[in-house]
């Protein structure tokens, strides 16, 4: 899993120099910093995903050659919505009859509904396509707290890791 440990140390940073620049004369410093709270979130997030399928992959192709589907795949995409962007990864990872396994098992702990809730919400959404698609021109835009992404990294880890061990179980043994 990309370093979870570096991220909070980075969040709590970005969260102390937000609260700090609250009363900034320019409000949008406090914004600059929340906003790359988000980006950092993200970022983590799709790296996690990345390394979950890699390493799932690994299992059934050793050979670097046998992986170039998948690495395409992950070069293409850009977002971590469940269904349009973490399954595609996941089945061509894992294949698609696994995958069904995969999901069923995850609905089955309700670990799918907390993935979907947390990084799937609209607002979440809106909130990271915003920080990914907009620049800094001194109109105030609204992004969640660094402490608040925190939060979200807290919900978020533990379901990741649970994929990641869903992806390491030998498929031959369910």
């Amino acid at each position: 899993m990309a370093n979870i440990e570096r991220l909070r140390k980075t969040l709590r940073f970005l969260d102390k120099m937000f609260l700090d620049h609250q009363s900034a004369e320019d409000a949008e410093e406090a914004v600059a910093f929340a906003k790359l709270a988000v980006l950092e979130f993200c970022g983590w997030v799709e790296m996690t995903i990345d390394d979950i399928a890699r390493k799932a992959v690994c299992i059934s192709l050793p050979e670097d050659h046998q992986r170039a589907p998948l690495e395409e795949l992950i070069k293409k995409t850009s977002a971590f919505g469940y269904k349009n962007n973490i399954t595609p990864i996941m089945v061509a990872a894992i294949g698609s009859v696994r995958f069904a396994a995969f999901e069923q098992t995850l609905r089955n702990e309700g670990v799918l509904s907390q993935i979907e809730g947390v990084i799937n919400s609209a607002e979440f959404i809106n909130m990271r396509n915003r920080a990914a698609h907009t620049f800094n021109d001194g109109t105030q835009r609204n992004y969640d707290a660094p402490s608040a992404i925190l939060g979200r990294l807290d919900q978020v880890a533990p379901l990741l890791d649970r994929m990641r061990a869903l992806c390491r179980e030998d498929p031959t043994q369910h």
